[in-house]
């Protein structure tokens, strides 16, 4: 899929369709953050500070846990490395919600 928008490149950003965000984000999760992961996955369309697309993507996390540290850095970084890999464009954000 192609979209134009302010963060496009040359008019058009190459974005993945959700199926595959979610299909990538579960292998992060699986690897990174099993222990606390509810097999919730939520990926949105959003724009950054500029007003660029960019990509949020919610993990459900259970009540009371906490996702830091290496977990939380390395949720991101690998997040962010498989979606690049695939072709996404817009820059990703995480974040947790508690289920």
């Amino acid at each position: 899929m192609f979209r134009s928008g302010p963060g496009a490149i040359n008019g058009h950003m190459n974005t993945l369709p959700d199926d595959r965000i979610i299909e990538i984000a579960k292998g992060v999760a699986t690897a990174n953050l099993a222990q606390f992961w509810t097999g919730t996955i939520i990926p949105a369309a959003t724009t950054d500070a500029l007003g660029r697309d960019a990509l949020e993507v919610t993990f459900g996390v259970t009540a009371g846990s906490s996702v830091t540290g290496d977990m939380a850095v390395n949720t991101v970084f690998d997040l962010n490395q498989k979606l690049q890999e695939e072709g996404e464009e817009r820059f990703s954000t995480v974040r947790y919600s508690t289920e």
